[in-house]
């Protein structure tokens, strides 16, 4: 049984509220007002212990309550229903409305059909494809012009989009194309202000916003753009290739390529994979030399040799003299692991004499009737690795990162798009962000993904 506190700590990490799914994902609603209305970002979603309060607090910040559950299957028909509760789950949607899912009471509700709640995953079509590589933009350099009058046409031919929405994706690229800020942010208000609660602004955060970052840079008064000297004549490359697994955009000046991270959010969605990693180690000697022998090179090496399944207990194992929690894997712990792990633990069995104490140490609690899984330990085991990268943890990436991409990134960031339609970007000043590690996986999606290192501006 795990405990309240092990149950947050879970979701934090990352785990899907529904089997397979995680943060990051997009939501369409299938009944009420939302319906049809486009998708909403799955933002968060944590288990708190005063419900109430929690749910204040976001709608104080403009969020409004999408639905109301109150236990398995019940929905909320009278505010006595809930007024005895002290714990439940917040759902934290963004779009245009923010909105929230309330569940009243402590279930966890792990593994169930987001149908029950009234929603669905969005499917890719719904998903409204606005990447450079759907919008005709090829690898090439392109002034402001010549990629504004590429984007432009290619959103009218897209058959996919509603009509007013893509006089809606046009204006946000002129808002900072032609400079004309404050004509434009009129312009939305007189035509669109009644339907962008219906289009799909998480969508447009997160693939459009890659478009017009850009546009947003040449034109923004940040002390770090300024001191780069960026300006019209300044060219704009999207790499094609998918072998820059670090970068959206350079800006490129006097023959230099800028590197750019344009994202939503607080953090990236995305992580960079120990294959990325050593793929620009074998093109930056400088850094590879230093971080040679670095026991953060050493994880990542062991995660990029090994399966998505063994990688992380090789890694665990070969730190059990820095980490406290490692260092109850014994030899021979690892050897049944790797003995039994080809089929994701299907056969594999739970034995104390070789488990149990070290399941303890990641925070399981096993008992003779509740035996930890295959997949709780490997996920626990993910955890526990990634909280090495927080903290005073002893894997520190943010160094790491910078040297082995050959100068830091920029981090551009499209945190909202406002009531109002306008975007709201933040900028990292200085281009050094802070990288932790990150887990895809839960204690039912064995080893989908690898673990990454995830940025945050």
């Amino acid at each position: 049984m795990k405990t309240f506190g092990q149950f947050v700590h879970q979701l934090n990490e990352g785990r899907g509220l529904f089997a397979g799914h995680h943060v990051g994902d997009d939501i369409v609603f299938l009944e009420g007002p939302h319906k049809g209305k486009g998708s909403w970002n799955l933002v968060s979603h944590d288990v708190v212990s005063n419900i109430h309060s929690a749910v204040e607090e976001y709608t104080s910040k403009g969020y409004s309550i999408a639905s109301e559950w109150h236990g398995p299957g019940k929905e909320v028909t009278d505010s006595a229903d809930v007024e005895g509760a002290k714990k439940g789950r917040i759902i934290v949607l963004n779009g245009s409305p923010n909105l929230l899912v309330v569940i009243y009471s402590g279930n966890s509700f792990g593994g169930t059909s987001p149908k029950r709640f009234g929603f669905r995953y969005a499917a890719s079509s719904e998903s409204l494809d606005l990447k450079p590589q759907a919008l005709g933009i090829q690898d090439r350099e392109y002034s402001m012009d010549q990629l504004a009058n590429t984007v432009i046409p290619a959103i009218y031919e897209r058959d996919d989009l509603d009509g007013a929405l893509k006089g809606y994706l046009e204006l946000l690229l002129e808002y900072y194309w032609n400079n004309e800020m404050p004509k434009i942010k009129a312009e939305i208000k007189d035509e669109y202000s009644d339907m962008l609660s219906s289009f799909p602004m998480g969508q447009i955060k997160k693939n459009y916003g890659e478009i017009i970052g850009p546009f947003a840079i040449l034109n923004s008064k940040s002390k770090l753009f300024k001191d780069m000297k960026l300006n019209s004549r300044t060219k704009i490359l999207f790499p094609m290739r998918g072998n820059e697994p670090l970068v959206d955009f350079y800006l490129v000046k006097g023959g230099q390529k800028i590197p750019f991270s344009a994202k939503s959010g607080k953090s990236t969605t995305n992580t960079v994979k120990p294959g990325d990693i050593n793929n620009l180690l074998a093109e930056n000697p400088t850094a590879a030399r230093k971080w040679g022998d670095s026991i953060e090179l050493k994880v990542l090496m062991d995660l990029n040799e090994n399966t998505g399944v063994n990688g992380p207990m090789v890694a665990a194992f070969n730190l059990k003299k820095s980490v406290k929690e490692f260092k109850k894997i014994s030899k021979e712990m690892l050897d049944d692991w790797l003995a039994n792990s080809a089929n994701k633990g299907k056969t594999w069995k739970y034995k104390a004499a070789l488990h149990e104490e070290y399941a303890k140490a990641i925070g399981l609690r096993p008992t003779s009737r509740n035996k930890p899984t295959f997949g709780e330990i490997l996920y626990y085991t993910e955890v526990a690795i990634c909280n090495q990268t927080k903290g005073r943890g002893i894997l520190e990436y943010a160094d790491f990162f910078n040297d082995v991409v050959g100068g830091a990134v920029n981090y551009i960031n499209l945190l909202d798009i406002g009531k109002d339609g306008m975007p709201k970007w933040h900028t990292s000043e200085g281009g050094s962000p802070k990288v932790t590690m990150r887990t895809k996986n839960g204690t039912t999606r064995i080893a989908a993904d690898k673990l990454g290192l995830q940025i945050i501006s």
